[in-house]
């Protein structure tokens, strides 16, 4: 039984020093929190010594392809946007607060830059505004991580339908700032390939693989004379084409080789040309469905795919035949 007691002891020990410590460390967090934010000003640029500009990175830590709405032109992805800034007046000595590396702060207490998707039609943060929070460390970085869901506008080039390959630039900017208040630089690198990506990070959905994910930063003047900056991602989509190649393709195929053959087909000199007239007319509503599936997959533009193209011709040939 003495073991026994022993045991126990040193579990007692154990619970009291864990305890003891975590309660430490939360009232070091604690005291921490008191003293940044008793004074601080979410509504100022946080440049207190004037020492240029507020360096914002940017990254988007993972890519999730939703949808991609063909006839409105945009594509819907799951994100969360990265973003890491100094703010001078968030800084503390750790070894006066228990060696307090980092704390974890209300979102809606701090300043936060004004990154806006200037390429996007609307953004859909998964998690309410009341419940995000800020991680500081004490050399006054700050790393925001939202979560989010982006549509984005992308302009479709469908020229080659069904083997297309879209691009789509998704941009972000300082909506009132200029450069040389806060400038923008580009995170992590993560993945910058030109092949097919599929991991957990970035990806595509059933119908589009991911090609390359690029970014880059530009700079530009305004009329005004202000100078800005942005960072713009550049996605590059390649359609699935089995779908079409079964539903499309084949079919076009074998209606094209029977209006083909219809035109030498032989017609009677006297009565009428039953067989012919009922074999041109099947063959123009087969064209005629294919026509409606690609018309009802493609946004309205200047352009028509190739098998638009081709269904027409065959169309117009076999009107004239009958």
């Amino acid at each position: 039984m003495a073991w026994l007691l022993e045991y126990r002891q040193v579990s007692l020990f154990w619970y009291t020093f864990v305890t003891l410590t975590a309660s430490g460390v939360s009232a070091s967090q604690f005291e921490v929190y008191k003293a940044i934010t008793i004074d601080y000003d979410k509504n100022v640029l946080p440049d207190r010594n004037f020492s240029g500009a507020v360096v914002v990175s940017i990254d988007l830590a993972f890519f999730s392809l939703l949808n991609v709405d063909q006839k409105e032109q945009t594509i819907t992805f799951q994100t969360t946007l990265e973003l890491t800034w100094k703010d001078e007046n968030l800084s503390w000595n750790a070894s006066e607060f228990g060696g307090t590396l980092s704390v974890v702060i209300p979102s809606s207490l701090l300043w936060k830059p004004d990154i806006t998707v200037t390429s996007g039609l609307s953004v859909d943060y998964l998690i309410p505004d009341d419940q995000r929070f800020i991680k500081v460390l004490s050399d006054g970085t700050v790393q925001s991580y939202t979560y989010c869901v982006i549509t984005n506008q992308c302009i479709l080039s469908i020229e080659a339908f069904p083997f297309d390959v879209q691009t789509c630039n998704i941009t972000f900017l300082s909506w009132m700032y200029s450069d040389d208040e806060v400038d923008l630089v580009i995170g992590k690198t993560r993945r910058n390939l030109d092949v097919p990506i599929d991991n957990n990070y970035i990806k595509g959905n059933g119908e589009w693989s991911l090609v390359s994910y690029d970014r880059k930063r530009n700079s530009y003047n305004t009329s005004g004379g202000h100078h800005y900056v942005d960072v713009k991602y550049t996605v590059k989509l390649r359609r699935q084409p089995i779908y079409y190649i079964c539903v499309l393709l084949i079919p076009t195929f074998v209606t094209a080789t029977i209006c083909l053959f219809g035109l030498f087909v032989p017609a009677m000199n006297t009565g009428e040309r039953v067989e012919k007239v009922n074999m041109g007319m099947a063959t123009l509503l087969s064209m005629a469905v294919i026509l409606g599936i690609v018309a009802g997959e493609m946004p309205k533009t200047t352009t028509l795919p190739l098998l638009g193209t081709i269904n027409t011709f065959l169309a117009s040939i076999k009107s004239f035949e009958i």
